[in-house]
């Protein structure tokens, strides 16, 4: 239909009517120009790393049905045993179907990776026309770079190790109402460090959250001008090696540098605040506590932490957008990473 009314416009004479029907139908459609930083603080002994990621990306409509962009970066990593840095570049194209329906596709090549296979790329089918139930489904591939530890992330020689790459196959269930937010995630494939056997792994999470305002005893603890929701999420993960581990060994935990418990659950019950702040200005915090039970090669043992994000956003009249946002997470007893990103967005007319 967008397309078909564009096509129209193209025919008329150029009045000021279809001029200004024509810049509403465009409305959202313009290109964007995105700077974007992020650092890493990563804690825990071998698992232990800095980041930093400088990039710039651009966005433009190729048709009323696709989408293109590309990026180039540069990313710099160390810790107390290694160091380096080099460039990266990423394309992706977002085709649009007319029933709202949509295919992406992306690939990427990180220097930093080229021990082994530098390439990394998804290929995710979303299905938005399930208008009576509001379910949306996404299924997909996804090969994704390990970011666990600098061993992961890099890979090593010496150990026959190449970079980690999770290679997967994923599918998603997601509803949201004023009323409700609903969620069902599953993964299955196997991480690839160039090793004879790869590590199979699989996935399960599902989370539910309510407003705030609808369950008795909360209705009452949050400001009445700020959306706040409640929620719980769940998860499972199962890997058929332990190789975490930073040295050669015939015995669990072997080498790999990731994360890879025998089973993990993973129970994150939070608050989801968001609240304005200005005509142009909201933030959003989600924060609540984490309970892990893990099962490794070093045993088996609980661990509650604390949990969440920040962003904060502000917007201009002409759309420009300008946000922050700061992450913390545990991962067992392994690791603790804090991350900080930030982005402007800026649209050209």
């Amino acid at each position: 239909a967008l397309y078909e009314a564009m096509l129209a416009l193209e025919s008329s004479a150029g009045d000021a009517d279809s001029s200004e029907l024509r810049d509403q139908l465009s409305r959202g459609r313009e290109p964007r120009l995105k700077p974007m930083l992020d650092v890493v603080n990563q804690r825990g002994g071998e698992f232990a790393y800095n980041a930093k990621n400088y990039a710039v990306e651009f966005t433009a409509e190729a048709s009323p049905f696709m989408t293109v962009g590309a990026a180039i970066g540069y990313e710099d990593v160390d810790n107390d045993s290694a160091d380096a840095s080099e460039g990266w570049w990423q394309l992706g194209v977002q085709y649009r179907f007319a029933d709202q329906r949509k295919l992406e596709l992306g690939i990427a090549d990180h220097a930093l990776r080229d021990l082994g296979q530098s390439i990394t790329g998804s290929l995710v089918f979303t299905d938005h026309s399930q208008q009576q139930t509001d379910w949306h489904y996404r299924v997909g591939y996804q090969s994704l770079a390990v970011k666990d530890s600098l061993l992961a992330w890099l890979g090593d020689a010496g150990l026959g190790l190449d970079p980690a790459t999770r290679r997967q196959i994923i599918g998603q269930m997601q509803q949201q109402d004023q009323h409700q937010r609903r969620s069902f995630n599953a993964a299955i494939g196997r991480v690839d460090s160039g090793l004879n056997d790869d590590n199979q792994f699989l996935s399960l999470a599902a989370s539910v959250a309510y407003p705030a305002a609808q369950l008795p005893l909360l209705d009452t603890w949050f400001a009445d001008d700020a959306e706040a929701w409640v929620g719980l999420d769940a998860s499972y993960q199962s890997y058929e090696d332990d190789r975490s581990g930073f040295s050669n060994s015939s015995t669990e935990p072997l080498p790999g540098g990731y994360f890879s418990p025998d089973h993990l659950a993973d129970i994150f019950v939070y608050a989801d605040i968001t609240k304005t702040a200005g005509a142009d200005a909201h933030w959003r915090l989600i924060i609540g506590p984490r309970l892990q039970y893990v099962d490794d090669a070093g045993g088996n043992e609980s661990d509650l932490s604390l949990a969440g994000s920040l962003t904060l956003t502000q917007t201009s009249k002409a759309g420009n957008q300008l946000q922050f946002k700061l992450e913390h997470n545990e991962t067992g007893d392994q690791f603790r990473t804090t991350a900080l990103s930030g982005q402007w967005v800026y649209i050209f007319d």
